[in-house]
């Protein structure tokens, strides 16, 4: 079976929960210690759990999207967009910072914004059309983090997507979705904004 239709069948075409306990390390005991005093000595490496609420969430999709001008040379210009249909006050649009410029990266910050701008506690859906980015997130995040991010493309940003996933208590899907329906042309739009300015 090709790696890609493989991968679809373990992930699915709906939307994927982000499980944070997927290939976890250490002591069990000490993994879902909750700190509520100063962590002893050695103990401060360890992420803190934290519960999901009993309490109706308010649920929430969001659209991102990564756009690259001038790819593969020197004038390169990277920029994302994020686009929320119950709130525009959540839409926005960003230039990528530093000298790696590519959609990708773009494509991966839009998920960092997206886990900023959506409360903690709320139900999240990210819909997104790099399913390099859902296979990260839903199957390698916890791996990589576990082998200390060695040799993983575009590390950084991925490290940025854990740590905000880890201080969520509402649950995280990831859907991948073909770059063609209506509301991708919109967030394509603004993700292609920046780039264009230049700025």
């Amino acid at each position: 079976m090709p790696r890609r239709k493989e991968a679809n069948n373990k992930i699915g075409d709906g939307p994927t929960l982000y499980n944070p306990d997927v290939m976890e390390k250490g002591e069990p005991e000490k993994e879902i210690r909750i700190f509520l005093e100063k962590p002893e000595e050695g103990e401060e490496s360890l992420r803190p759990v934290y519960r999901k609420h009993t309490y109706p969430q308010k649920q929430w999709t969001l659209y991102t999207d990564g756009a690259c001008l001038e790819g593969n040379t020197s004038r390169a210009r990277a920029s994302a967009g994020i686009f929320c249909l119950e709130d525009e006050t959540k839409n926005h649009a960003l230039r990528i910072p530093g000298p790696s410029q590519t959609n990708q990266r773009g494509e991966l910050m839009a998920i960092v914004k997206v886990l900023g701008v959506v409360p903690k506690g709320d139900e999240l859906t990210i819909i997104t059309d790099l399913w390099y980015a859902v296979q990260g997130v839903i199957e390698n995040l916890r791996k990589w983090e576990d082998e200390g991010w060695m040799k993983v493309q575009n590390a950084d940003i991925f490290q940025r997507v854990a740590y905000e996933l880890d201080k969520r208590g509402g649950e995280t899907y990831f859907q991948w979705v073909k770059g063609h329906s209506k509301e991708k042309r919109k967030i394509n739009q603004i993700a292609s904004s920046p780039s264009k300015k230049g700025g």
